[in-house]
């Protein structure tokens, strides 16, 4: 039995579900969950996914407790290594795509990082000389509004980024 943690459909209509241990799909008409992605990098490690989000050409995004991973579920292949190495492994407990196409990604406890559509990286922690710094490290949830404002859920309350 596999923990759920994520649902999103893809444009095929394929919905795709991040599990505690993989990802698992179901396509439009089946009644049967495939699991697809068991393992990242060729290991025997089971990656948890915790939040998917449909990506450009049919791939996916997806946040996981390895960080960030990229997938094209066409040629079965996972692709990491788009943030710098200092934020790669972090776990992210979820991740959202902004109307601008930026990523951002709520790190476990290392922050709030946003990549950018240029490719830059940006890395937000909290600094308590800073009142304006995010409230907490542990960031559980990201949401972009209708105005492009940043709102966050952190372990010690909610955040909100305002569009620049």
């Amino acid at each position: 039995m596999h923990v759920i943690t994520s649902i999103t459909e893809a444009e095929d209509g394929v919905v795709w579900f991040g599990a505690k241990g993989g990802l698992l799909r179901i396509a439009p008409g089946d009644s049967t969950f495939i699991y697809v992605v068991p393992t990242l990098g060729g290991t025997d490690e089971f990656i948890d996914v915790y939040k998917v989000i449909s990506a450009d050409s049919g791939a996916l995004w997806l946040s996981t407790d390895q960080g960030l991973v990229h997938f094209n579920p066409k040629a079965l292949n996972l692709s990491t290594g788009m943030l710098p190495r200092e934020v790669s492994s972090f776990h992210i407990n979820a991740i959202t795509k902004t109307s601008r196409g930026d990523l951002w990604l709520a790190f476990d406890k290392e922050g709030l990082g946003c990549l950018r559509t240029d490719g830059s990286f940006q890395h937000f922690k909290h600094d308590e000389e800073d009142i304006n710094s995010i409230p907490n490290n542990s960031i559980r949830s990201i949401l972009e509004d209708q105005f492009g404002n940043i709102w966050l859920s952190t372990a010690t309350g909610i955040s909100k980024i305002t569009a620049d």
